[in-house]
């Protein structure tokens, strides 16, 4: 019941708004044709002044002189015809009828300024006026072009009428379609719903394994150091250093993602910001020469400056791997750090390999990474901490083209 209530209204609502759309051409239709009625009769008034003025000022009205005058205005302008008479009497007339003048002198009423006659085919705008010596102007103005706009305005009017009914029947279509969106995207909220219960989980297990590999490997530090006191050769310890700091940085990494972050704001000044971040990435990649580019134009803005370090780091470090294992000749990262709409923005761009529009969708995505020595926990983490922040992330990449990554934060002292 409640379902058909809401069709009906749907359907009343559409057919309302059919009726005043075409209530409203219907009028547009008769307020243009009186506006350009009313045009056409100033035309006449003032065509008419001028030529009383014109044969008022000349000597004799003889037809050699008229003449000439009738037929330009009668080609050049919008009459059909023009004529000038003495009582009842044709002294001079130019017509567009081929030699036929559409009135009977000896009935025109001299006395109206103007009459509208009906013919046919469309209406014209007779005008009489006396000029001197018993000597009487007639002039037809053809109202055409204006009957022409008014029938095709109503063409128009009828094809609308036409389109919209057959929208209006496809209303109801459309109507069923948006249901269905409705009904999808409540599945889409639940799916949601379970992603984050599932993240939840996962922030959990993730936090307990940390809990758990971080006493291990503090008790092989311990050994390390014991095996360091007792004279063991330096290189193996080396390489068991080597792989519990490994080992740490994979701990460090799930307990990040298990912690819940809260921001604590602090005056950062932007160029330190940059450079703390990128000599902490090429400490770990000092194997690979990266052309850095910068445009800072924001000196400094408050917010956690921990956070940032660490989103950002993962931002440059995923383009210098990618630009690394794609193998680019001259790689170029360009950083730039501007204000928009209250907010601080880190753009990073690299000339590496780009991102498949298959995989776009899912790059913020715990565990998803196309690496095969990643775990895919950098930029959902990324995201993370943009939101915590109060911003937001965003990817832009062309397969074979590059990369360009934004964060914008919000500076925590506006």
């Amino acid at each position: 019941m409640r379902i058909k209530s809401r069709k009906i209204g749907t359907f009343l609502l559409i057919f309302f708004i059919f009726s005043l759309y075409m209530g409203f051409l219907i009028y547009n239709s008769f307020h243009n044709r009186r506006i350009l009625r009313e045009i056409a009769l100033k035309d006449v008034l003032i065509t008419r002044s001028l030529l009383k003025s014109t044969l008022r000022e000349m000597d004799t009205l003889t037809p050699s002189k008229i003449y000439p005058l009738f037929a330009e205005m009668v080609d050049t302008g919008n009459f059909d015809y023009i004529a000038l008479l003495k009582q009842d009497s044709l002294i001079a007339w130019y017509t567009a009828y081929e030699g036929f003048l559409p009135f009977d002198p000896q009935e025109v009423d001299t006395r109206l300024p103007y009459v509208y006659i009906n013919t046919p085919d469309y209406p014209i705008i007779e005008f009489h006026t006396y000029i001197k010596d018993g000597y009487y102007l007639v002039g037809g103005y053809s109202l055409y072009y204006i009957e022409n706009v008014w029938k095709n305005s109503w063409k128009n009017i009828l094809l609308t009428s036409m389109v919209i009914f057959v929208l209006m029947a496809g209303a109801f279509w459309v109507y069923f379609l948006m249901e269905k969106k409705i009904v999808n995207d409540e599945i889409r909220l639940k799916e949601e719903t379970a992603r984050s219960r599932y993240y939840r989980e996962l922030s959990g297990l993730s936090a307990q394994m940390a809990h758990e590999l971080k006493n291990p490997l503090n008790a092989l530090n311990m050994a390390l150091q014991l095996m360091k006191q007792k004279g063991a050769r330096p290189e193996y310890i080396d390489i068991i250093n080597g792989e519990v700091m490994k080992m740490n940085s994979i701990v460090e990494r799930f307990g990040t993602l298990a912690r819940s972050m809260q921001a604590k704001a602090e005056q950062i000044i932007t160029e330190h910001l940059i450079e703390n971040v990128l000599k902490q990435v090429f400490r770990e990649n000092i194997d690979f020469n990266v052309q850095v580019l910068k445009q800072i134009e924001v000196s400094e803005f408050s917010s956690d400056y921990t956070l940032l370090v660490h989103a950002l780091s993962n931002i440059i470090k995923n383009a210098v791997e990618a630009m690394r294992d794609y193998k680019v000749e001259m790689p170029v990262i360009e950083i730039k750090v501007y204000k928009r709409d209250g907010k601080v923005c880190f753009s990073v761009k690299d000339n590496g390999p780009g991102i498949k529009d298959e995989e776009k969708e899912r790059i913020f995505e715990h565990f998803y990474t196309t690496k095969t020595y990643g775990m895919g926990i950098g930029l959902a983490t990324v995201k993370k901490i943009a939101t915590v922040l109060g911003g937001d992330v965003m990817v832009f990449s062309e397969e074979n083209k590059g990369t360009t990554v934004e964060l914008c934060v919000k500076d925590m002292k506006i």
